[in-house]
């Protein structure tokens, strides 16, 4: 019911009152959210379940109407003077006829939100599985064998092609993953292991870790999300410490019925339980909610398992006698195991275990005077984390002599077993805090409307776990005389982020239609030794500006640009200490007695000296059309995102001198007395990893999403969502052979160097047709999903084979002309190109089928099932590269939910 009351006609503004109730048992419903989405304000119904909100123009105006467990309203009317709302929400069911089961697009920037019905009928085990209703997401099966990360607007490749790890890490660290207002951080996380010298820079380590990379999302459980929204765009200017996007998160808050989930597939069983009831009096809301789950990503190996448990209770009130301070706060956790072991004697790696636990407690909240335009916003949250990683690996090598220096010097050493068994432990103990103040105002200006935000926000990450312990005596497999030794974290230094924000959003009245302005500019300072200045240099300023204007009736345009920065992670901030362990004599006798080694050891800190925030920069222009007259919805988007800087590993070449000892006097029984003077002076080229700020990341685009009502007499609507995508990737540094070093039979008296490393080109094309059959009548929802890959293409763009310089034996880097480069005496410095990965590689098309059903009974129980890749199909692919043959798509999978509700 709506109905005006009795004010003035010339005012410029009204205020909107109302009541919002239950249509199943005609109560209030308190903490309901009513939201104005053109001003990006609102507020909550009282225990009463009345609202009011005072001081909005007069005007074209739409309120959302939401609730934990109802369905969701959305109204649109002209205000002209004070209006009274009487509002009924029904409870959520596969019953209503309009019920949402797809990702639903922003009006204003490149978001998808999805809601409570979508996440269900999806049949989640978790995060990562509800973002595949994004456009240009393929789907996956739902399993947790092994850590999980997102990729927003940037191409993967399959196995078998080329494939740039380095961007796809940084990528998925620049995505912020934001739980109930606060980030889940993982910048502190150190979780590795020193790599060997014969695997790739940047290799991750045997046990699961996702060190340097973003959170897992496994550890985030879809059964207690209520809603979701990704921001793959120009994110407003409260969001920081990101660059690929944000992933905002809310988990249910509120009075909801006791239910219980039950959910299975070949791989995962999971349980779940959650709830939610009103106090007595003005106590609030408590709502509390667990999840237990199993899984194994192959049931042939039932020894390879994954654990989780996970816990959430929250509380949420309204406090005074007008209740004008809202508050929620909530204390959760989780607890992982990730391990795998094996018995087979030809496999070196025996175990290799991940366990975590986490304690999370998150309060926030608003304080809005009775008739104010102006809302005061707080979030505070702090997160402690216990992570253990373990690996037992049998080592078997030549007689090799051990040293315990942990300094540059010259010792005698021993030798150690040729055959072993080697236990490494990593333990992380991590500290995470969170805090955001943030002012909002409305207000108008002649015809201008404007929702004014300016906020601070700090960020603290701490890890002083025990850190990386062996017996240094039986170390992790090494080679190539570089050493290893046990590393504390004990004493890393904190980091620290201070951001403050403007934001400003400005609507425009243009007869009908309406221009929309939304600016703002962030000041992020990474590592503050003062407000306006950090230890990694000056401030970074991060200007965002989203625009849209209506060209026409039910057609919008709009565009956006921005600059993103993302502070430094823990893994290449404190890389740690390099230790090279030279031989300066060696003698091995048969009698233990008269056995000498001596080894010098040099100290190389792979900490850099230049840090500083990532950055990257965000266009897209776009076009929006909903007509007023139906249901049908058309997103594009045209876009460009550029990264520089980001994190990398790099190898790197450095000569060391080595005196050769020899022997003045060999004693019998004793150990052999050595000359004072060396025999000789050797070079020996170590190399070693260390961080670098050479990644280059640029993904152009398109996407789109078309949605349309449900067609006569079929009942069914459709949803078609696609993108073309081409990533490029490079690392921009100078890159040393060291391959020359490390596998040559001789010292080489100069070490090439070449211009850039590898340089990656990705692209694919991919659309998503997703078929939805409501059938209210009987509660039942049929979704059909038609993926396709049009196509897919990856390529290693061709390198140079002439050096741009050399480093010498003296450790001098000697640059060459282009003259120089080609010269007979330097032929010796071109290295031989492969030119098998520089072909473009373009795979032909692939189709997935899958099939999802949720019923809903009449008592609050209900059933889903879901069979993914349906007709089986998973062609052989032979590669034109190598000639390997490789299956494509995702194996036949299915599963099935059933759930009560009491």
């Amino acid at each position: 019911m709506i109905g005006p009351s009795s004010v003035f006609a010339q005012q410029t503004t009204s205020a909107v009152l109302g009541r919002v109730e239950a249509t199943d048992t005609g109560r209030p419903l308190e903490l309901v959210s009513v939201f104005v989405q053109s001003m990006g304000t609102g507020t909550a119904t009282t225990s009463a379940g009345t609202f009011r909100l005072a001081g909005l123009p007069n005007g074209p105006i739409t309120l959302t109407i939401s609730q934990l467990g109802y369905r969701a309203r959305v109204l649109s009317f002209k205000l002209r003077t004070d209006t009274t709302l009487v509002v009924q929400l029904a409870p959520e069911s596969l019953a209503l006829p309009d019920v949402t089961v797809t990702a639903r697009e922003e009006p204003l920037g490149s978001s998808s939100r999805i809601g409570r019905s979508a996440i269900e009928h999806v049949q989640p085990a978790s995060l990562r599985d509800v973002l595949q209703l994004l456009p240009g997401q393929l789907a996956q099966n739902p399993t947790l064998g092994g850590p999980q990360q997102i990729l927003l607007r940037q191409v993967t490749t399959s196995p078998g092609g080329v494939r740039d790890t380095q961007a796809e890490a940084a990528q998925a660290a620049g995505t912020a993953i934001i739980l109930d207002g606060a980030p889940i951080s993982n910048n502190a996380n150190l979780q590795t292991d020193l790599a060997i010298l014969n695997s790739s820079p940047g290799a991750q380590p045997a046990f699961a870790s996702v060190a340097g990379r973003g959170p897992d999302l496994r550890q985030v459980p879809a059964d207690n999300i209520e809603e979701v929204e990704v921001i793959r765009g120009v994110p407003s200017a409260r969001h920081g410490d990101l660059t690929a996007g944000a992933v905002l998160v809310t988990t249910r808050a509120g009075a909801y019925r006791p239910e219980l989930r039950l959910r299975l597939n070949p791989t995962l069983a999971q349980v779940s339980a959650g709830g939610g009831r009103r106090l007595a009096g003005r106590d609030g809301v408590l709502s509390a909610s667990a999840d237990f789950t199993t899984a194994t990503a192959d049931v042939r190996r039932p020894e390879d398992r994954y654990r989780r448990l996970t816990g959430q209770l929250t509380w949420s009130r309204a406090v005074g006698a007008a209740e004008t301070f809202r508050t929620t706060t909530s204390v959760g956790g989780f607890l992982t195991r990730d391990g795998y072991r094996t018995a087979a004697s030809n496999v070196s790696v025996r175990r290799a275990d991940s366990d975590e636990h986490q304690l999370r407690l998150n309060t926030r909240g608003t304080w809005q005077p009775l008739d104010s335009r102006f809302r005061l916003v707080y979030t505070l949250s702090a997160t402690t984390s216990a992570r253990d990683s373990y690996k037992e690996e049998r080592v078997t090598r030549d007689l090799f002599p051990v040293t315990t220096a942990t300094r540059d010097t010259t010792m005698v050493a021993e030798y150690g077993q040729s055959d072993y068994l080697s236990k490494l432990r990593v333990q992380g103990r991590e500290t995470n805090l969170y805090g955001r103040l943030e002012g909002q105002w409305r207000a108008t200006t002649g015809p201008l409307t404007h929702r004014l935000l300016l906020g601070s926000e700090w960020r603290t990450d701490a890890n002083q776990g025990p850190g990386r312990q062996f017996d240094v005596r039986r170390p992790p497999r090494q080679n190539y005389r570089a050493g290893d030794r046990p590393r504390s974290y004990h004493g890393l230094p904190a980091l620290h982020q201070v951001a403050y924000y403007v934001e400003d959003q400005v609507v425009l009245p243009l007869g009908a239609r309406e221009l929309t302005l939304q600016g703002g500019l962030r000041f992020d300072n990474v590592g503050p030794r003062n407000p306006w200045a950090g230890r990694f240099g000056g401030p970074v300023l991060a200007p965002r500006l989203n625009a849209g204007i209506d060209l026409l009736p039910g057609l919008r345009a709009r565009a956006g640009y921005g600059h993103l920065t993302k502070a430094p992670t823990f893994n290449f901030l404190y890389p740690g200490l390099r230790y090279i362990d030279l031989v300066n004599f060696s003698y091995y006798a048969t009698n233990p007695a008269e056995r000498l080694v001596v080894m010098t050891t040099h100290v190389l800190d792979a900490t850099l000296t230049d840090y500083r925030p990532v950055q990257a920069r965000k266009q897209e222009i776009g076009l929006d059309w909903h007509p007023t007259t139906s249901e049908y919805r058309l997103a594009i988007t045209g876009f460009r995102e550029t990264t520089t800087g980001a994190y990398a590993t790099n190898r790197m070449v450095l000569p060391l001198p080595v005196a050769v000892l020899q022997a003045a006097v060999t004693p019998p029984g004793q150990p052999p007395i050595l000359d004072p003077h060396p025999a000789r002076i050797d070079t020996f080229f170590a190399a070693y990893d260390r961080p670098a700020l050479t990644q280059y990341i640029q993904t152009v685009g398109v996407e789109f999403v078309l949605e349309t009502p449900e067609l006569p007499r079929l009942g069914t609507s459709v949803q078609l969502s696609g993108a073309w995508l081409r990533t490029r990737s490079r690392d921009e540094s100078s890159l040393a052979d060291a391959d020359r070093v490390l596998t040559g039979t001789t010292v080489p008296e100069r070490v090439p160097v070449y211009p850039g490393g590898s340089s990656y080109r990705t692209e694919r094309f991919s659309t998503s047709l997703r078929l939805v059959q409501r059938l209210p009548t009987v509660g039942c929802v049929i979704t059909g999903l038609v993926q396709t890959v049009w196509w897919e293409q990856n390529q290693l763009e061709p390198v140079t084979p002439l050096p741009s310089g050399y480093v010498n034996r003296d450790g001098l880097y000697i640059p060459l002309g282009p003259a120089e480069q080609v010269a007979p005496e330097n032929a010796d410095l071109q290295r031989p190109v492969n030119n098998t990965y520089t072909q473009p590689e373009r795979l032909p098309a692939l189709w997935l089928l899958s099939l999802r059903v949720s019923k809903e009974f009449r008592a609050g129980s209900g059933l889903a099932f879901y069979a993914n890749n349906v007709p089986s199909s998973r062609p052989a692919y032979v590669s034109p590269r190598t000639g390997a043959y490789r299956r494509r798509n995702e194996p036949l999978f299915f599963g099935a939910e059933f759930y009560v509700r009491l």
